[in-house]
């Protein structure tokens, strides 16, 4: 997914996962809103947020962010 942005891959990471954003906001233990700030393109995480997102996902913080 080389050349797209936060956005896109976490837009792809959600379907190709099945996974509401809700559901990914708990796992990660951020609000709901931060998630969807996300999907809609209005922001990109923390560092904090970024190493939540990792665990979350299994992604390394490399392949989101480049």
């Amino acid at each position: 997914m080389n050349g797209m942005t936060f956005q896109g891959k976490l837009k792809a990471y959600l379907a190709a996962t099945n996974t509401k954003p809700s559901v990914l906001s708990r796992k990660m233990g951020v609000p709901y809103s931060t998630v969807r700030q996300w999907v809609c393109g209005r922001s990109e995480p923390s560092m904090y947020s970024l190493r939540q997102l990792v665990k979350a996902t299994g992604f390394s913080a490399d392949w989101w962010v480049m």
